[in-house]
């Protein structure tokens, strides 16, 4: 029993050990911002959940979609990046209800922050721009705008 504890503590640290690494080392050498081949149309609507799935993220690459999401955080738990001119804030599928749910990392330029600091935990967001990281251990949605969703 005392060695199973043992294991499971020490591929808990493995895998926390892999994920620093691969994202302060930057992972897979793969250009993050050469679209993916599978990139749909710019603006095709999309869902925040199949867009951040480690099983399509890579297809979103690089892509220009539409996803809706729920604001969540403007601040993270951690830090995800030490580029300065990014901020990191957190969302979550629509009609997540509080404290329930998968909340997704989300990149956007300084200059194009503005919004997330006006929001409200539950706003509805629309959210265009697509992936990097590498999944399925790291997956960012790097938006290039963010709007309220007045259709909710």
């Amino acid at each position: 029993m005392v060695r199973q504890q043992l294991e499971r503590a020490m591929m808990g640290a493995l895998f926390v050990l892999f994920t620093v690494l691969s994202v302060a080392c930057g992972g897979k050498d793969v250009d993050a911002r050469a679209p993916a081949p599978s990139c749909p149309p710019p603006g095709t609507e999309e869902p925040i959940g199949k867009v951040m799935s480690p099983a399509f993220s890579d297809g979103y690459r690089g892509c220009h979609v539409r996803t809706r999401a729920a604001f969540w955080s403007p601040n993270t738990p951690a830090s995800y990046t030490n580029d300065p001119n990014v901020v990191v804030f957190q969302v979550t599928p629509p009609g997540t209800a509080q404290g329930q749910g998968t909340y997704y990392p989300v990149k956007i330029t300084k200059a194009q922050s503005g919004p997330i600091f006006e929001l409200k935990q539950g706003d509805p967001i629309v959210l265009t721009g697509g992936t990097e990281g590498q999944p399925p251990m790291f997956v960012f949605f790097v938006a290039d705008g963010i709007e309220r969703d007045i259709a909710k």
